[in-house]
């Protein structure tokens, strides 16, 4: 029993940790969405769509930042924060996935 009860103490650590993870990438995609609504002038929903779209480094293509400044923010945003995030929330996942099966 006292590893059922460990068990599933850590099952419950890690959907926390998920949880967590998945709410501060909301967060910083909504964050991001409302600067870029700001600077940009483009469409609130177009915006959340760009967003998604570079968060989940997919990159259709299809809407592009228009001044060097935005370009470089969105080329600085994925090496810096982005990146590092997909890393981490890939290994949440990983570790998730065995508890959850």
């Amino acid at each position: 029993t006292t590893e059922t009860a460990n068990s599933r103490q850590r099952q419950l650590v890690m959907l926390k940790g998920l949880l967590v993870l998945a709410s501060v990438l909301l967060i910083h995609m909504v964050v991001a969405a409302v600067y870029r609504v700001c600077t940009t002038g483009w469409s609130f929903s177009d915006v959340l769509y760009f967003e998604f779209v570079r968060t989940a480094s997919v990159g259709f293509g299809d809407i592009i930042p228009e001044d060097e400044f935005t370009l470089a923010g969105a080329i600085l945003k994925n090496l810096l924060i982005n990146i590092p995030a997909q890393i981490v929330t890939f290994a949440m996942f990983v570790r998730v996935l065995p508890l959850i099966s």
